[in-house]
């Protein structure tokens, strides 16, 4: 859609069983993230601090805001709280909320302020509200289409200014996207008006005519017009029906921004108006996807500056303008909101339907009322941002060619926990006969199958009509890959419709798949880092592992081991080294004292195997066993065929008291996956680990529950076991247990 633009991505590395201490310096986005989270609470809690008794904020009270500005600094500050996740009901935001609603406002800014705050809320009383908002803002433009603070209706005389036209727009497109109806003349005329004031360069300063050079906040405000009205006019409809000017003129303003992108200043202003750049800028990349303007990451970068800005009693610039705080607070609130899917550009037809992930984002947010994103990522690109989403989409409107080094990275995206949805655009042979070429290489030890007609993906939640004939690479406990021979991208673009039941059910399915590969619902927050970085550290000690190799599924999640290490060496200083897998029937107890076993299904065990075990159990080894997924088959072939080698053999609680629940991480009570936990009522805080002694030594440690897939960290509905965090600590814990390397012991003396 936007020629100018390209990602740029931070580097990840890992492999499937190297776990040694690296050099990697960790980017700290951690250490952010808190202060993130610091920086809008005391924002917030100083916006609450000025609500007073009869509801608006102190600021409504001065002279000059009476009138020409009434109600400004209140909307502005509800918006700002709700979009912080201040609950509606907190008193002094619902006094603040009541006092809005009530509010007879006269000033563009402020009824557009008011729009989008009330847009917020999932409450039916405020439609009333927002639909006399949305049409005295659609009345109050000028015949041009520019705004200014008064109400022009229309008029001729007398020159707009491009920021209260921008905020005027937002409010309209705040109403338009809770249902409220807005004419398409209406679009048209704003279209018209930013096409037409843009400047050579690319730009758009204060007013139209202005002379002066164009600068940051209302280019960007510029641009999220242009998106915006796009959005509306042609968000429905095939690239074919659409005239092309509004891409052209996006095109330049894009070109501006990466020309001119700075975070510290407001481009060609400085420090005037730097709040509404970093505004603008925010609701540029949200809605087209942009992870990164020339190369930089400009979320990671604004919220750095901001929270380096923050004044100590919580507010920015002034404790009077409070705009300027809540401007600050809808900045890092809303870039952060978390990523449900990522597109993927390459080289081919990538993006046929241009708006079809934008249109699924949003309708997911407004169903499940939680917001999420969507954003583009380049393949040439390194895998670390592709993780701010769980699903990585491919669409394809014809054939499509990636190279090795590209299959590669679509595999450590999958195998380090996400998912790959792929759908052939106009329903494209040729991208499905490539796909399915470059999937049977991608991932030779897991085969593509076709989705049964009654799996739950078909079900889940809703249950779409009409769909069926998904294929799907598994590696047993969750999906890798989804692909769809037929098109699902058209539907996608012409946006959710109910009279549609084809069209309905796409978005239906495409949510079923969501909530799956989610566990209903759970994301991350964008800048939280997926995968983690290897820190450098001294071992303070070593733990040896061996898998093993046998015929049930021994391997679904090749970089959980991977993972493991990382964590282990990251937290306690603890080197993992996994040594080269053995096969079952050469398990011994010399080489391997530490041996860890993983499967899924039917295990039958050969002669030769048996004996090997019987040998490893009475030499003294350790087999550390999980259940992948939760299997009742392999559970039973555990229960039956394996716990017996064990002289005198018999599985045993593990007491809660042991130090494999305390060392080196405290675990009084465990977290299961959502379903698990639910189905275990009040079990669900009490652990579940089991051993098998051989005298004083536990020969196994079994886990009837899993811990391979949340060893790799991804969230999944419908597998049993344990939450990634907890399956991480209990792990490391039993390692270091079986390695020797117990919890001190307090000692007696002086």
């Amino acid at each position: 859609m936007f020629s100018r633009f390209t990602i740029v991505a931070a580097v990840l590395a890992g492999t499937a069983y190297s776990t040694s201490p690296a050099a990697t310096k960790p980017e700290g986005l951690p250490d952010l993230q808190s202060q993130i989270d610091s920086a809008i609470q005391k924002g917030a809690e100083f916006l609450l601090e000025q609500v007073t008794e009869e509801g608006p904020v102190s600021r409504e009270y001065s002279a000059d805001y009476k009138v020409a500005l009434r109600g400004w600094q209140t909307a502005m500050t509800v918006h700002a709280l709700l979009s912080a996740k201040v609950p509606p009901d907190n008193p002094k935001l619902a006094r603040a909320i009541k006092w809005l609603m009530e509010a007879k406002l006269h000033a563009t800014r402020a009824v557009a302020a008011r729009a989008c705050a009330l847009a917020e809320l999932n409450d039916p009383k405020v439609m009333p509200v927002l639909a006399q908002d949305a049409k005295w803002l659609i009345n109050a433009a000028g015949a041009d289409g520019a705004y200014t603070y008064a109400f022009k209706a229309g008029a001729t005389d007398g020159p707009g200014d491009n920021t209260n036209t921008q905020l005027a727009l937002l409010g309209v497109s705040a109403a338009y996207h809770r249902g409220i109806a807005v004419p398409s003349k209406y679009w048209r005329l704003m279209q018209d008006y930013w096409m037409q004031t843009q400047r050579f360069d690319g730009g758009w300063n204060y007013r139209s005519g202005d002379k002066r050079t164009s600068y940051g906040s209302t280019t960007a405000a510029g641009l999220a017009s242009l998106l915006i009205t796009q959005d509306a006019l042609y968000g429905t409809h095939l690239p074919a029906l659409q005239l092309g000017k509004p891409e052209e003129h996006m095109d330049k303003a894009i070109a501006w921004i990466e020309n001119n992108f700075s975070v510290e200043a407001n481009p060609n202003k400085g420090p005037q108006w730097w709040y509404s750049w970093l505004y603008s800028l925010e609701r540029v990349a949200l809605a087209s996807g942009f992870r990164r303007f020339a190369g930089r990451d400009w979320y990671r970068l604004g919220a750095e500056q901001l929270v380096k800005r923050q004044s100590e009693a919580g507010y920015w610039h002034s404790a009077s303008r409070l705009d300027r705080t809540a401007l600050a607070i809808l900045f890092l609130s809303c870039g952060r909101r978390p990523v449900l899917i990522s597109k993927l550009k390459y080289q081919g037809r990538w993006n046929t339907r241009p708006r079809d992930v934008a249109n699924l984002a949003r309708w997911i947010g407004l169903t499940f009322e939680s917001p999420v994103g969507w954003q583009t990522v380049d393949i040439n690109s390194d895998t670390t941002e592709w993780h701010d989403a769980p699903i990585l989409y491919i669409s394809g409107a014809g054939a499509c060619n990636f190279t090795p080094q590209q299959m590669d990275k679509l595999r450590d995206y999958t195998l380090q926990g996400g998912l790959i949805l792929s759908e052939a655009a106009a329903s494209s042979g040729d991208f499905t006969l490539d796909m399915h070429e470059y999937y049977r290489q991608t991932f030779p030890e897991f085969s593509m199958r076709r989705l049964a007609e009654d799996d739950d993906i078909y079900d889940s939640h809703f249950r779409p009509k009409g769909i069926r004939g998904l294929e799907a690479v598994s590696n047993g406990l969750r999906p890798l890959v989804i692909h769809s021979p037929s098109q699902l991208s058209s539907s996608l673009q012409a946006g959710y419709r109910e009279n549609r039941s084809a069209d309905r059910s796409v978005f239906e399915l495409l949510a079923n798949i969501y909530l799956r590969a989610t566990d209903k619902g759970i994301l991350r927050q964008r800048g939280h880092k997926y995968w983690p970085d290897s820190k450098q550290f001294t071992p303070a000690s070593t733990a040896f592992v061996t898998p093993v190799k046998h015929a049930a599924n021994w391997n679904p999640e090749p970089m959980a081991l991977a993972r493991l290490g990382i964590e282990m060496g990251n937290t306690h200083s603890i080197a993992l080294e996994v040594r080269k897998p053995v096969e079952l029937a050469k398990l011994d107890a010399q080489t391997h004292p530490i041996a860890v076993m993983t499967g899924q299904g039917e295990l039958s065990l050969s002669t030769g195997q048996v004996d090997a075990l019987r040998r490893y159990f009475r030499e003294g080894g350790t087999l550390v066993i999980d259940s992948a997924g939760g299997s009742r088959e392999f559970d039973r072939c555990v229960y039956g065929r394996i716990i017996p080698l064990v002289p005198d053999g018999l599985a045993r609680a593990i007491p809660e008291r042991h130090e494999i629940f305390s060392w080196p991480n405290k675990i009084p009570h465990p977290t299961y996956r959502r379903d698990l936990a639910m189905a275990l009522g009040k079990a669900r805080r009490k652990h579940r680990l089991r051993g098998v002694w051989s005298g004083e030594h536990l020969a196994i440690i079994y886990s009837r529950e899993d811990l391979t897939g949340g060893l790799v960290g991804y969230q999944q509905a419908g597998l049993r076991g344990y939450a990634p965090q907890t399956a991480m600590k209990l792990m490391t814990n039993i390692l270091a247990y079986a390695a020797g390397d117990h919890e001190p012991r307090a000692t007696s003396g002086e």
